[in-house]
C-alpha cells in the first residue's frame, strides 16, 4: 500500500536550516550524501523530487533505490515511466504537472501515466486555485500543490482548491545532520 502524505511538506534542499518536526519533508535539490543522510536519520515522512538529486539519473533504478534501500515511499518525477516503475515497487509516485501555461499543462495532462499508485504534483502550487475546474478535476490523486507557496494562506488556499498535500518553500542557513 503506497504511502500517505501530511497535509504539509516542508522544503528541504542544500542551503535550508533542519525543519521542525512534524511535518512531512520535500527533499528537492540536493546531492545523493545528503539525501541518503536525512533518510538515515529522520522519522518524519519523507517526499523525493527524484528529477533534483545531484548524483541520481531520474529512471527506475534511481526509483528503486529511493524507495527499496532507502525506504522513502514517495516520489516526484516528471518522467512517465520512473512513475510507474515506483508505483509497482508500493510506492507513491506524484507526477510532475507543469502548469506555467496552457501548453505546458496540456502536454502535462497527456503524458500523465494515470495509473493505481500515481497522484500529481502541481508547479507551480500557486496556480492550484486558479485552474479551471474542468483541469482540476483531470488531475489524478493524490494531489500536491508544489512551488512558489510561501504563505500559510497559500497553503490553505491549495488546500481548498483540492491539494491533499502542500509544499511550502523555506529558506534559511545550511543545515547538516
Amino acid at each position: 500500500m503506497a504511502p500517505r502524505l501530511p497535509e504539509v511538506l516542508l522544503e528541504v534542499k542544500a542551503g535550508n536550516s533542519w525543519p521542525p518536526r512534524g511535518h512531512g519533508l520535500l527533499l528537492h535539490h540536493l546531492d545523493l550524501d545528503l539525501l541518503v543522510r536525512i533518510a538515515g536519520h529522520t522519522e518524519d515522512p519523507l517526499v523525493v523530487d527524484l528529477d533534483s538529486v545531484d548524483g541520481l539519473s531520474p529512471d527506475r533504478r534511481a526509483a528503486a533505490f529511493v524507495i527499496g534501500r532507502l525506504g522513502i515511499g514517495t516520489i516526484i518525477t516528471r518522467h512517465a515511466p520512473v512513475a510507474a516503475a515506483a508505483a509497482a515497487l508500493g510506492g507513491l509516485a506524484l507526477f510532475r504537472v507543469f502548469a506555467f501555461d496552457s501548453t505546458g499543462l496540456e502536454r502535462s495532462f497527456a503524458a500523465h501515466p494515470r495509473s493505481p499508485g500515481v497522484g500529481t504534483a502541481i508547479s507551480p502550487g500557486l496556480v492550484l486555485p486558479y485552474l479551471a475546474a474542468r483541469d482540476r478535476a483531470a488531475l489524478s490523486g493524490p494531489l500536491v500543490g508544489y512551488g512558489l507557496v510561501r504563505r500559510w494562506e497559500e497553503v490553505e488556499a491549495c488546500r481548498r482548491a483540492g491539494a491533499d498535500s502542500v509544499a511550502l518553500a523555506r529558506s534559511g542557513p545550511e543545515f547538516s545532520v
